[in-house]
């Protein structure tokens, strides 16, 4: 019922969805919920900025394609480093096969934003086959200076391994290669 809800209101909730991205909990209210939490017999679950960041992204992706208008805003908010790990599960969401936002976030200072790049991929091949994975994005990943982002990338790319002997190829020798800190 909620996925058709949203599809009736299609496109004129993209402004809100939007909002709801950007949104942020005050120092206060996370610091109260922690205190709340802490209590026993007390259950307290609110609906925080990460709750509101996921129904967003989870109303993009319902909307697929439809949503695609609000594309150039969520680039432009991954660009300013607004919520990047949740802006690019929402450029994900519209537009899975677009390499710029990949590219821009596989490249991000920020390490969790790559982080969360290499796990989306890593989530997605138990979704779709190894050819959703964008193996020459991600194999120089295998060199980031973060060893999270190295090793969720060697998960991401295990499954193209299987079935693309380069892939199998390049992991093989960034096991042997001491230059790659892969194992560290």
């Amino acid at each position: 019922q909620s996925a058709e809800a949203i599809t009736q209101i299609g496109t004129n909730g993209i402004p809100i969805y939007l909002k709801m991205l950007e949104a942020k909990d005050s120092e206060f209210k996370t610091k109260l919920i922690k205190q709340l939490n802490k209590l026993p017999l007390v259950e307290f679950d609110p609906f925080t900025a990460s709750d509101r960041q996921q129904a967003a992204i989870w109303v993009l992706k319902t909307l697929g394609t439809n949503a695609l208008p609000a594309y150039p805003t969520l680039l432009n908010m991954l660009k300013q480093d607004i919520c990047p790990t949740a802006i690019h599960d929402a450029l994900m969401a519209i537009s899975p096969e677009d390499e710029s936002a990949t590219q821009f976030a596989l490249n991000h200072s920020n390490p969790l934003v790559r982080l969360s790049t290499v796990n989306y991929y890593d989530r997605r091949r138990y979704q779709f086959d190894s050819i959703a994975i964008p193996v020459d994005d991600l194999l120089p990943v295998l060199r980031d200076p973060y060893y999270r982002v190295r090793w969720a990338c060697v998960n991401a790319l295990g499954l193209a391994a299987e079935t693309n002997s380069s892939v199998r190829a390049a992991l093989k020798l960034c096991l042997t290669d001491k230059g790659v800190r892969v194992r560290s």
